[in-house]
């Protein structure tokens, strides 16, 4: 099996912790708009820096681990 990304606590720099921090983000909000889905789990250790193919030393970050995610039956409630 062929490693997906590292773990958070191992970013190079400042940059790249904010970068990679905020494409989880973005993550998220994708698959709760698009999908409805809650990840519900987010910690460091679901957040992975991952390398961009044919980037050179490029990095992005991806949230992983849905297994506590969900998709309320009523999306009104989370606006209350």
């Amino acid at each position: 099996m062929e490693t997906f990304g590292w773990p958070i606590k191992f970013f190079k720099d400042s940059p790249e912790l904010l970068r990679v921090i905020l494409d989880a983000l973005r993550g998220h909000r994708h698959l709760y708009y698009k999908d409805g889905v809650l990840h519900r789990d987010i910690s460091i250790s679901n957040i992975l820096i991952c390398p961009e193919h044919d980037a050179g030393e490029k990095t992005q970050g991806r949230i992983i681990d849905l297994a506590m995610g969900s998709q309320p039956r009523n999306l009104s409630i989370l606006f209350r």
